[in-house]
């Protein structure tokens, strides 16, 4: 369906006869189309299936991407990534009485696959929802000429191609405004076809959509049977199904639709092959600057295919495959999904400036004016996870090349770089972001040895410098963080401005300048060592009252300033609203992943088994884990359904899940599972979205699946490659996360000895954990006793450590119910160890339900109930299962002296065990409904 409407296709799966005798021609509307100017043209969906372009085009040729969704060809975009000059083509099935027709979009079953598994080249089957036709495509580019084909096989599964009508329906919009279009019906080279011209007419961008080597067009009374007309009002799909009593017949041949938002339609001849049962054909769309250009490409497309029909596919698969054939796959760990989501960035990039774009689509693209590129742009924060992710797959020359593109076209006069930017480097939006100002630095650092010049004399003095110079001036707040949505004091911005002013430093102190190292340093250094005064509340309503928060306005976060969320999200208390960008504290190396205070957050962020009014962003679909990105979120679609209106229900994120699992390998845990939880998550393609449903979606749609938002998100893409690679280093024994600057870890993470930390970090309530201290007596004591209590020193308990052989000391626990441990030492001499009287206060994780392994792995564990049916049982079932409860079983619980209940499973292979109790009355709790489970880790 073209254009911004939504019709009941009444007639749509009526069942008629075969053999009718074909009616008489219908007259036609002919000439020029009245009505202008149509429906206002807007994007396609956000939420496609596929989408590619050639890997090495040729050096003269200009280059097409496409994408495509619901069975269709949706963008293209020519002869740049954010210039969209299509919003869909598909092809309308009917039969040949004229009682009904079907569109691939809406009225079929859709199966999408990759062509071959080394190459973005797919192979796309439509059937009809009445079960009488098939359509199958593959979809490629030509890597000689801004071309989009379709190797196109119409099948009758009931009758003959004579007992059906076969149509194609486009909607092109050039030059990203659709609303200025004119096409018009063109003979080229003896060849008819339908043309589109832009807004400037001759001297724009242009479509040439033309057909052959099997089919041609269908010609009534010396009319071709092509149309170009106004959408909404005239179009092929108001031609044939418009109106309360659609007639299923093509009525309008107009040959020009002018100045307005126009759709084409042509119907083919299907008369010569009647008899069939299937005929293939070519559909070729050609895209030039002029309409002349377009003309012939097309043209000299389907010539080029008369004449080797693979010749064109079997170049572009070749040259997919031995750029595949250099990565570095891990060993396959990764599977298709890795290729794809490798594929994907680079398919991503301009390849004349090097940019990569966030994105080949636009969210919620069809409640969206064409004239907004949106994430078809280049944004610093996610070309630097972009830049990873290449990296990692062992592509150092688009990497290079796009860290070329940020300082030599995107980085602004003053230094800074802006919010982002179009493929040229111009900016789009213009807001200032200091992480962007900072990843680039590290990226430069991070390509050092690929390519010196990034480090040289000349790079530090035009661009390393300015950049840290800029980051020395203006941080470290910013006035947009990473969300783009709020400014202030953001853990995310100043975690990649320390990282980045780090590497400065060191960039400086190569280049000769001591007195910038020194500088850069310093400020590096302070605010490091500030950040948390800065962003870390310890007044707060969650938890223990201590933990990082999103941002703060003035750097005060116990001064109760309020925070006004975007998207219609509220005004609170800046100490109520938590992310978890503070992760980006530990895997840019600033914090230890074992950091108390770093534990403390996630007791609050990451506790599924509570919610967001505890402050959870945690949430257990039925085959893994995931994050919303801050509580109080509106962006994302809302809680009826529909597009992303201003204001919606924030839905959960692939690379939060992934950001969580890179935490988690800081700390040595396995890797391996968030990957699987990100290909849950992925299309069956390997695409990665933006946003996944939650456990709440709009009814009809799956918890775990991507949202309308957009597909495929780049840094989403990027982060299953950087898990695949974090979980083969472990495989491996190789320390480190992957894609790190191990030179900022070494000189913060790395070298900080907290004082304090639990083996299990944060702590679980209700289970055992060791406390460490390598605090300030530690070293001379020959003795220290942990002085501990919960929940403002509640139940105060002294209990005697052991000293370790690295000169720490240890005492093992039970930790109650409640927030956490509040713990301080003393030694023989009775000297204490209080935190300069701030005492180390330790969260925990505290919910109903606790798992005595943490994280839960597969094997023996028990799980602890001490939720609102423990108190009052004469007895408990645990009734549980895994990965959206298959093997369901029921396992008595027992009683404990403290009133909890407790039950010994065999935790199976999986990524989620889901549970509820039940007590001898038959009373449940489902923790409301959700159910209560753990990640299976």
């Amino acid at each position: 369906m073209v254009g911004r409407r939504t019709i009941v296709l009444a007639a749509a799966a009526a069942v008629v006869a075969l053999g009718v005798p074909a009616q008489a021609a219908p007259l036609l509307n002919t000439g020029g189309a009245p009505g202008c100017c149509g429906a206002g043209s807007d994007w396609a969906p956000g939420d496609n299936s596929f989408l590619g372009r050639a890997a090495s085009p040729a050096a003269t040729a200009d280059d097409a991407w496409f994408t495509g969704a619901n069975g269709i060809l949706t963008n293209v975009f020519y002869p740049t990534l954010d210039t969209s000059d299509f919003t869909d083509q598909q092809f309308i099935v009917g039969d040949a009485a004229h009682t009904w027709d079907q569109t691939e979009k809406t009225d079929a079953t859709h199966s999408v696959a990759l062509f071959n598994g080394n190459s973005l080249a797919w192979t796309v089957t439509n059937t009809g929802a009445n079960g009488r036709w098939r359509i199958t495509k593959t979809i490629y580019t030509d890597p000689n000429r801004a071309v989009v084909n379709q190797k196109v096989t119409f099948t009758a599964l009931s009758g003959t191609l004579g007992d059906y009508t076969l149509y194609e329906l486009s909607n092109p919009s050039q030059e990203n405004n659709g609303n200025n279009d004119t096409g018009q019906t063109v003979t080229f080279n003896g060849r008819q076809m339908l043309v589109d011209t832009g807004a400037n007419g001759a001297a724009g961008n242009a479509s040439a959509l033309a057909v052959g080597n099997g089919l041609g067009w269908l010609t009534q009374g010396g009319t071709t049977m092509l149309s170009s007309g106004f959408v909404g009002v005239n179009d092929g799909w108001q031609d044939l199904l418009g109106g309360s009593s659609p007639d299923h017949t093509m009525t309008n041949a107009y040959s020009s639709a002018a100045n307005g938002n126009i759709a084409q339609l042509g119907q083919f001849d299907l008369g010569p092959v009647a008899s069939q049962t299937s005929v293939s054909f070519d559909l070729a769309i050609g895209m030039g600057a002029t309409a002349s250009a377009a003309e012939a490409g097309a043209d000299g497309e389907l010539t080029t295919l008369a004449g080797n029909e693979t010749g064109v596919l079997t170049s572009y698969v070749n040259q997919w495959s031995s750029w595949v054939g250099g990565l570095n796959t891990y060993g396959g760990l990764g599977g298709e999904q890795f290729l794809v989501s490798a594929m994907g960035l680079k398919a991503s990039q301009d390849p004349i400036s090097g940019a990569i774009v966030a994105g080949i689509v636009h969210p919620w693209g069809d409640s969206f004016s064409t004239s907004d590129p949106s994430y078809s742009r280049t944004w610093a924060r996610d070309m630097y996870n972009i830049v990873t992710g290449l990296l990692l797959a062992g592509d150092n020359t688009d990497a290079d090349s796009a860290v070329h593109f940020l300082f030599d076209h995107q980085q602004q006069s003053d230094g800074h770089f802006p919010q982002n930017s179009f493929t040229s480097g111009a900016p789009s939006w213009t807001g200032i972001q200091l992480d962007e100002t900072a990843y680039p630095i590290v990226l430069a650092w991070q390509l050092r040895t690929v390519d010196p010049a990034l480090v040289g004399s000349s790079y530090y003095t035009s661009h390393i410098l300015p950049a840290a110079n800029y980051l020395v001036a203006h941080g470290p707040a910013s006035s947009q963080e990473r969300w783009e949505e709020n400014g202030g004091y953001s853990p995310s911005t100043i975690a990649a401005e320390i990282a980045g002013l780090y590497l400065a430093s060191q960039i400086a102190s190569q280049n000769g300048d001591a007195a910038h190292a020194g500088s850069f340093q310093s400020t590096a250094d302070g605010w490091a060592a500030n950040v948390a005064n800065w962003t870390y509340t310890t007044n707060g309503p969650f938890g223990d009252g201590q933990y990082f928060v999103r941002i703060t306005p003035v750097g005060a976060p116990n001064s109760g300033a309020t925070v006004t969320l975007a998207n219609s999200g509220g005004t609170f208390n800046q100490n109520a609203v938590v992310d978890n960008g503070f992760l980006q504290l530990v895997d840019l190396g600033i914090l230890p992943a074992n950091d108390p205070r770093v534990a403390n957050t996630i007791a609050v962020t990451a506790n599924p088994n509570t919610n967001a009014s505890a402050g959870s962003l945690a949430e257990l679909l039925p085959n893994g884990l995931d994050f919303f990105r801050y509580n109080h979120d509106g962006y994302g679609e809302p809680a009826a359904g529909g597009n992303w209106t201003g204001a919606g229900v924030g839905r959960l994120w692939p690379i939060l899940d992934g950001e969580y699992g890179q935490y988690q390998d800081l700390l040595g845990r396995k890797v391996a599972p968030y990957a699987t939880d990100l290909q849950h998550y992925a299309a069956s393609t390997g695409l990665l979205s933006e946003q996944v449903w939650d456990n709440a979606p709009p009814a009809g749609n799956t918890p775990g699946t991507a949202t309308l938002s957009m597909d495929a998100l780049n840094w989403s893409l990027s982060m299953y490659i950087q898990l695949i690679a974090a979980s083969s280093n472990q495989q491996h024994g190789i320390a480190g996360l992957p894609g790190m600057a191990t030179a900022v870890f070494n000189h913060y993470a790395g070298a900080a000895k907290p004082a304090v930390t639990t083996s299990v970090s944060p702590p679980v309530a209700g289970q055992p954990v060791t406390v460490r201290y390598a605090g300030s007596l530690g070293g001379s004591a020959t003795s220290i006793t942990l002085h501990w209590g919960h929940d403002g020193w509640q139940n105060v308990t002294d209990t005697p450590m052991t000293k370790q052989a690295d000169g720490s000391w240890t005492a093992t626990v039970t930790v109650p119910a409640g927030t956490g441990l509040n713990t301080a030492f003393m030694n023989q001499a009775g000297t204490w160890d209080n935190n300069g009287g701030a005492d180390y206060n330790l969260a925990a994780v505290n919910s109903p339900v606790s798992a005595a392994t943490a994280p839960l792995t597969t094997g023996a564990t028990t799980i602890r109930y001490a939720g609102s049916l423990a108190g009052s049982a004469t007895s408990i079932t645990l009734h549980w299962g895994h990965d959206n409860w298959q093997g369901v079983t029921d396992t008595p619980m027992a009683r404990q002296a403290d009133g909890s209940w407790t039950a010994g499973i065999t935790v199976p292979a999986g990524s989620v065990l889901n549970f509820a109790v039940v007590n001898q009355g038959g009373t449940w709790d489902t923790n409301g409904g959700a159910n209560y489970g753990f990640p299976i880790r």
